[in-house]
């Protein structure tokens, strides 16, 4: 601060962790980047024009009275507001990856600041401009951000809609009113019931937490790989099958009773938070015992069970006692205990590895598909409702279908062949 005359500093790469310049009143040009400074005091010098604090750990910083400022790079600090609208010489400006909150850019000049950065801020959400900037300046924020001419002046709460796909479904349906601007009028959404963006092309679901009311929700055949809905806490029904979700949490959605979750890569799913829960298709995943077995323990309501097209090697459904429909087709099973299952109707145990099964306790059975498995032997004269019947492709050496309604059985869709009978 001694050197008075000092026009030009570069004291980048020091560990310097304070710098006061405010006396330093002909400095016109400063590079202190790659430090570790906390605090920056900079000249009230019409004529300071360059100015490179990056990489540092400062909070904030004003660059109000440098009205000549044409080169400023703030990023890789903690700054939490930044004020630039008096820099309208600004050709170069960079404050990404800080913690910003509020930037004003507004400088009446925004067409003259050709390069740009206002990128890896999580918490900004509205960074006001010149009106120009809001058609051009697309790619130079995070996607939760949008631009406004007056964000100070807004009262109306938005929800960020950062995939376009999403929003375009919104504006379709009627639900965003005010155009593809990355957002939706919180209150639009926040009274929905039902929501069907199905078949959207939406890879990103972000902005689904503000439907808070929603009962019902559809997000099927799309290519999402994630999904919060922790605040989606009244859902009774959700579709969100052929997506690309690898996980699926839902210890929040405790009211669920209809879950399909078919056609993703799901590795495991934990039900025990969805007591009633009636409807479960989680067929064509990934399950496997090696990661998490499918434990339905807790959900005694269950009356329609789909988790064929997996890799589960065990599988307990005793408590399961309302099922009338289970499809475990398709996967590794040895061995599968019905006994308690006695208002089961169909039930399609194909193509595992099941040696024994034992169905004289599901005497409501109409449909039995147990075909391309190990069994040798199979007694089904309790099942004389029985219509529905294939057992072909085991290694059966018994069989016995004397239940006394033999003129019931479908022949056309029932086949006992290819056994050493």
């Amino acid at each position: 601060s001694n050197n008075i005359n000092l026009k030009i500093l570069s004291c980048h790469s020091l560990k310097i962790r304070d710098l006061n310049l405010k006396n330093n009143l002909k400095l016109t040009q400063l590079t202190c980047s790659y430090n570790d400074l906390t605090s920056l005091e900079i000249p009230h010098n019409p004529d300071f024009n360059y100015l490179d604090c990056s990489n540092n750990r400062l909070v904030q910083i004003d660059v109000s009275k440098n009205t000549n400022l044409t080169y400023f790079d703030c990023s890789n600090n903690k700054l939490i507001n930044l004020d630039v609208s008096n820099n309208g010489s600004l050709t170069t400006f960079y404050c990404n990856s800080n913690n910003l909150f509020n930037l004003n850019v507004k400088n009446g000049n925004n067409l003259r600041l050709s390069k740009r950065n206002f990128i890896d801020n999580p918490n900004l959400t509205c960074i006001n401009v010149d009106a120009f900037s809001t058609s051009s300046w697309g790619p130079s924020k995070d996607p939760k951000a949008f631009y406004n001419s007056n964000c100070s002046g807004e009262n109306t709460p938005y929800t960020l809609i950062p995939d376009p796909a999403f929003e375009q479904k919104l504006i379709d349906m009627g639900i965003d009113t005010d155009g593809k601007n990355g957002k939706v009028i919180t209150t639009n959404i926040a009274s929905l019931k039902s929501l069907d963006v199905s078949s959207g092309n939406i890879t990103n679901l972000t902005g689904i937490e503000d439907f808070t009311s929603l009962t019902y929700l559809d997000c099927g055949s799309n290519k999402i790989s994630n999904i919060d809905l922790t605040q989606n806490t009244v859902l009774t029904t959700l579709f969100c099958p052929k997506n690309d979700l690898e996980s699926l949490n839902l210890y929040k959605n405790t009211f669920l009773t209809y879950l399909d979750c078919n056609t993703n890569r799901l590795k495991g799913l934990n039900v025990y938070y969805l007591p009633a829960l009636t409807y479960l298709n989680v067929s064509n995943n990934s399950l496997s015992n090696d990661v998490q077995d499918l434990n339905l323990f807790f959900n005694t309501a269950l009356t329609n069970l789909n988790c064929s097209y997996n890799k589960l090697t065990t599988l307990d459904i005793t408590r399961n006692i309302a099922l009338t429909t289970f499809n475990c087709s398709n996967n590794l099973l040895r061995t599968l205990n019905s006994n308690k299952n006695s208002v089961l109707v169909t039930f399609i145990c194909n193509n595992n590895k099941l040696e024994n099964l034992d169905v004289n306790n599901n005497v409501a059975l109409g449909t039995f598909i147990c075909n391309d498995n190990k069994l040798a032997y199979l007694d089904v004269t309790k099942n004389v409702m029985l219509n529905k019947f294939d057992c072909q492709y085991n290694n059966l050496r018994y069989l016995n279908l004397k239940n006394g309604n033999n003129k019931n059985f479908d022949l056309t869709n029932s086949n006992f062949a290819n056994n050493t009978l």
